[in-house]
């Protein structure tokens, strides 16, 4: 079962001001998240999950300092969670995305991806440094994302 203990000022604060609680139920109202979302209740504000806050802050960090589109980012996290819950060999799981919260990058002391996201090829690997990765040397549009430090600023706004 998900927890829902977030609230909407700890994502601002994560993303500094980047993703606002309007956004955040507009991607709500748009069908926009990849991960569950706590049902509405009339009248109270909606809590997010772990999995929520990452995917709100991932965006927000990959959108603005990387450059990459939502759809960029909506694949790098489904893309991520595949490698982590499945393969071709045993099938994916078919909602990858909800393994966002348990990658084993968020216990590394440093993280990142590199991602590819150039003329419809799409590549995600994830690391402990801060290095193009040798099978995607050579590649176009090679991105690394510091997703440690990501995950350092949402832990600093929980606390």
């Amino acid at each position: 079962m998900t927890d829902f203990t977030i609230p909407a000022a700890v994502i601002e604060k994560a993303t500094a001001g980047a993703v606002d609680k309007k956004m955040l139920v507009n991607w709500a109202d748009r069908r926009l998240w990849l991960t569950d979302l706590q049902p509405a209740e009339r009248g109270k504000p909606r809590l997010y999950s772990y999995a929520n806050a990452l995917e709100a802050c991932l965006t927000a960090a990959m959108t603005g300092e990387g450059g990459f589109t939502r759809a960029d980012v909506k694949n790098a996290i489904t893309w991520r969670g595949r490698a982590h819950r499945g393969s071709p060999a045993v099938g994916y799981a078919a909602d990858s995305w909800n393994a966002l919260a348990d990658l084993p990058e968020w216990e590394w002391p440093t993280a990142w991806w590199a991602v590819i996201a150039s003329q419809g090829e799409f590549s995600i690997w994830a690391s402990r440094t801060p290095e193009v990765p040798n099978h995607f040397r050579g590649a176009l549009g090679v991105r690394l994302i510091n997703v440690g430090a990501v995950r350092d600023r949402l832990k600093e706004a929980m606390a």
